[in-house]
Parts: C-alpha cells; sequence; structure tokens
C-alpha cells in the first residue's frame, strides 16, 4: 500500500504540472482522464481495509491535498470560461496594447506634442507603480521634471541613434525601476 501512495503522489504532481500547462497555453486540453484515473485510485486507498496508522494518514492526507488541488482547477477553469481568468486578461491586454495605435503603459513617442502629454502621463504613471514596487522610496520625481527630463534627451538620443524616433518604456534592472530609450527607424 505504501507503494500505491507513492504512485499517487507522484501521479498528482504530473497531474498538477500538466494543468499548469494548460494553463499557461502550452496544451490544448487538460488532463481530465489522468486527473478521474487518480481520483479512483485514491478512493481505492482509502476504502482499503489494511490502511492502518501512519498509512491511512497519508492516504486521507493524499486526498485532501487531491481535493484542494480539484477545487481550485475547477475554479479557474470556470474563469477562463467566463473570461475572468488573470493570465487571460493579462495576456489579452499586452496584446491588444502590441496592435493598437496607441503605445502601452510604459512607452513615449519621441517627440511629445501636446496629444503626447497624455502618452507621458501614461509613462509617468508606469513608473511611479513601478518605483513602489521597487520600494524605492526616495523623493519622487515630479511629472513636470521628468517630462522636461526627456524633452532634453530626445534631440541627442536621436542624433546619436540616428534614428527616426524614441520610444520609452520603464524596465526595473537590478532593483530599480528606470526609463529606458528605445530609437525607432
Amino acid at each position: 500500500m505504501e507503494a500505491e501512495i507513492q504512485a499517487c503522489e507522484e501521479a498528482l504532481e504530473a497531474i498538477r504540472i500538466q494543468y499548469e500547462q494548460y494553463f499557461s497555453r502550452l496544451v490544448r486540453r487538460p488532463p481530465l482522464e489522468e486527473e478521474e484515473r487518480l481520483r479512483r485510485r485514491i478512493a481505492g486507498l482509502r476504502s482499503s481495509a489494511g490502511a492502518r496508522g501512519t498509512l491511512r494518514f497519508r492516504a486521507e492526507s493524499l486526498h485532501q491535498r487531491f481535493s484542494s488541488y480539484q477545487r481550485m482547477w475547477a475554479r479557474i477553469v470556470r474563469e477562463m470560461e467566463e473570461g475572468t481568468y488573470s493570465r487571460d486578461l493579462a495576456r489579452l491586454r499586452r496584446r491588444r496594447e502590441g496592435v493598437d495605435a496607441p503605445p502601452p503603459p510604459g512607452k513615449k513617442v519621441a517627440e511629445p506634442r501636446p496629444s503626447g502629454d497624455a502618452k507621458l502621463r501614461k509613462l509617468y504613471d508606469a513608473w511611479i507603480e513601478a518605483r513602489k514596487r521597487c520600494n524605492q522610496t526616495s523623493r519622487q520625481p515630479t511629472f513636470e521634471e521628468m517630462s522636461e527630463s526627456i524633452r532634453k534627451q530626445v534631440p541627442q538620443l536621436l542624433e546619436r541613434y540616428k534614428a527616426k524616433s524614441i520610444d520609452f518604456q520603464v524596465v526595473i534592472q537590478d532593483g530599480k525601476a528606470l526609463l529606458k530609450a528605445i530609437p525607432r527607424n
């Protein structure tokens, strides 16, 4: 019986990995058949008459862990079907921002014009948020200071990289949130 419990624990870990791959969209179907086979094996372990003491405890613990995973998997599958799964929403947001005309938060078009102030504001908000996540608690630069700094740098960067425009994005490097210039041709 101990060998069977060990085999079931290994099967549970394999199914957990398969579900993670499914949730990450690396595989197309959830491992429903494997899950059902494991459910039957665990039910057989729990109902076996020879289980005493430690083995009975391990079988019950395995059953509880499996039940917990099943509830979590069912919740995530339901969220995926309803379109509220956080990973899917983040993926859609990234895809939409890459295709749509306005740049995503954290990016800035090279030469700011009056219409560019909204883009600068988005860049600034993303930068400040990243600074907070990195625990950069020193004095927060103002929006005006950041935009003035970018306006001064753009002509120099255009000349240096011989680019048509310069985008800016927020990056985290060595635990610090930075604005990174990206030349575009």
